[in-house]
């Protein structure tokens, strides 16, 4: 998949996993996919800077909203192992009019939005965790937190929400 500019929503209690840290990146597992593994590798200043928070407060419910933000996304499947890794890098650009959703623990299904890209796994307490992208009607440049994202993507567009060509598990 080609890079794009996306805002990042994390929702759920414990959606990544770290498995490692260095200097230049971060590289997390998302919880909840049994037949795949899911792999974010973040390079942006602002996830590097989130990671930090935690480890100097040890507040991880502000996580979410200190990893929050706009990214350059990158997104590569390999079929053969299993394994989808979406890279993170810093972008200049503010106005993403893409949002690359994460949740784990979804307990009413999967939420109808306009996805360009989506996996999904069912969890086994009839839950579900979901990495997709969703291209919603317009910017969302002007919304700061992770709420007010989520807010803008269910007002009234569940409604007008297409089927993703790519295939979702």
């Amino acid at each position: 998949m080609k890079a794009m500019v996306a805002d990042i929503l994390l929702e759920g209690n414990e959606v990544l996993r770290l498995l490692q840290r260095d200097n230049f990146h971060a590289e997390y597992m998302v919880h909840g996919f049994t037949e795949e593994t899911i792999l974010i590798h973040d390079y942006r200043k602002k996830g590097l800077a989130a990671l930090d928070a935690v480890a100097t407060s040890g507040n991880k419910g502000q996580f979410p909203y200190d990893f929050s933000g706009p990214a350059q996304v990158t997104i590569h499947e390999d079929w053969e192992t299993q394994i989808v890794v979406i890279r993170l890098e810093d972008s200049t650009e503010w106005d993403a009019e893409d949002m690359l959703y994460i949740a784990v623990g979804l307990p009413d299904g999967i939420p109808i939005f306009p996805y360009a890209y989506g996996r999904v796994s069912h969890m086994d307490d009839d839950h579900y965790a979901l990495v997709g992208i969703i291209q919603p009607e317009g910017p969302i440049s002007d919304l700061t937190r992770p709420e007010d994202l989520f807010d803008a993507y269910t007002n009234g567009k569940s409604s007008s929400a297409t089927v993703s060509p790519y295939p979702m598990k």
